[in-house]
């Protein structure tokens, strides 16, 4: 979690009481920002600090006042504290950015942020070194074994991303960081499931290996918050498998078997009413729609096979 000292902030709240970070003495604004909420280093960090430490892996990202992302809003209000009081606190500004863009993700940025404090002296410093080595950890861990190969080189090169990023979660165990590269890998496990069905007629064998493959996200994820997003792209892919059964086999012809279409439908139906049945999670009404869209396309089916 970002921390900022008793000093520091006795030096902040100083500077609001003296009517420093306050708009009232800012230098004269235009018309276009006059109109904009008043607000102090402090008040921008207050809810921010708050939540650096969430578990972002397994719960949703906490959302400010207005109903944004706190680390996204924390950008946008940091930049235009920046525009309205230039190089004022800009240690802890830096700082504060940096730990955002490792939460959203944007180690590259993060880095940048780190370096603008490295060699001023700031007590911040020894703390921006330890973030700028973790980041480039992690932009490292993230891409390695990236290829444009073959089907085979591609997934070995994925199964490098996964191992990398396994290390980084044991690394940080029990810390912030440990969300972020739990994150990062079920990320690249997305991607590899993704790469598997787009090439799975390249493979011998290949949906049936896309399936254990979703099959092993999903429990390997099941703490994520994203489970039950896994768990509709199953029951697409099933979906998927029963509309491609049916463009090869006519309803109303001789080689189409209800039973061969309905293994493939009861499959995605099951997934969709597994996720349609948990209340207070945000996927139950895109579960629900998905399921009435599938049950509408097994009757339209059925009826033409009779």
């Amino acid at each position: 979690m970002l921390e900022i000292n008793r000093p520091q902030i006795l030096l902040l709240a100083a500077a609001i009481a003296g009517g420093a970070l306050i708009w009232g003495c800012a230098p004269q604004v235009q018309e276009s920002e006059r109109y904009k909420p008043s607000e102090s280093l402090l008040e921008i960090l207050t809810d921010y600090q708050r939540h650096l430490d969430d578990d972002t892996y397994r719960f949703a990202t906490f959302k400010d006042i207005t109903g944004q992302n706190i680390y996204k809003a924390t950008l946008v209000r940091l930049k235009n504290y920046e525009r309205l009081y230039p190089n004022k606190f800009a240690p802890i500004v830096a700082y504060s950015r940096a730990k955002a863009y490792e939460k959203l993700h944007d180690y590259e940025a993060a880095v940048a942020s780190y370096q603008q404090i490295i060699g001023t002296g700031n007590e911040l410093e020894p703390k921006a070194k330890k973030g700028l080595r973790i980041s480039r950890d992690f932009i490292g861990a993230n891409a390695m074994g990236r290829t444009d190969g073959s089907v085979p080189r591609t997934l070995k090169a994925f199964d490098r991303r996964l191992r990398a990023l396994g290390r980084l979660i044991q690394a940080h165990k029990g810390t912030s960081y440990e969300y972020l590269a739990r994150e990062l890998e079920e990320q690249a496990a997305v991607e590899r499931v993704d790469f598997l069905e787009a090439n799975r007629n390249q493979i011998d064998n290949g949906t049936e290996l896309t399936i254990v493959e979703y099959n092993r996200t999903i429990k390997r994820h099941e703490e994520s918050k994203n489970v039950y997003r896994h768990i509709l792209r199953l029951g697409n892919f099933f979906e998927k498998q029963a509309r491609e059964y049916v463009s090869r086999h006519d309803p109303e012809g001789l080689s189409f078997s209800m039973g061969d279409f309905k293994s493939y439908a009861d499959s995605a139906m099951g997934l969709y009413a597994m996720v349609a049945s948990k209340d207070g999670i945000i996927e139950k009404a895109e579960a629900q729609g998905l399921a009435n869209s599938l049950r509408a396309y097994i009757t339209k089916v059925r009826n033409l096979h009779r």
